[in-house]
This record gives structure tokens, sequence and C-alpha cells, in this order.
């Protein structure tokens, strides 16, 4: 089971990671762009799409989530 989930390189997690960002006041169509946009990236070029989210600075850093 492990083998499998390391075999989609993180991928599984993209749906929680979007419905995080929208959680966290990003717009779903940019929460959709951003998570996309590392999806495809780890698709096509066997990348980790953790990595790739923990290096993104517009997820990780979010000065576009509103306050309450």
């Amino acid at each position: 089971m492990l083998a499998n989930l390391q075999g989609t390189r993180g991928l599984v997690f993209s749906g929680q990671l979007l419905l995080d960002l929208v959680e966290a006041g990003v717009s779903r169509e940019d929460a959709y762009r951003l998570v996309q946009s590392h999806a495809m990236h780890t698709w096509k070029e066997g990348l980790d799409f953790h990595q790739l989210v923990l290096n993104d600075p517009a997820i990780t850093q979010p000065s576009h989530a509103h306050e309450d």
C-alpha cells in the first residue's frame, strides 16, 4: 500500500490541498490554478508534488488569505 501511495508522488493529496486553500481564503479559481500547475509538473516531469508545494510561496505564505 505504501508503494502505491509513493507511486503517486503526492498527487493523491491535491484535492485536499485545493480544499485547504479555499478554506484559507483563496478563491476556488486561484486555488485550482495553483494546485493544477503543480499537479501537472508532477505528472509530466516525475517531480514530487509535496516538494513543489512547499517551495511555492503563493501557497506557503498565504498573503492572499483574508482575516475574519
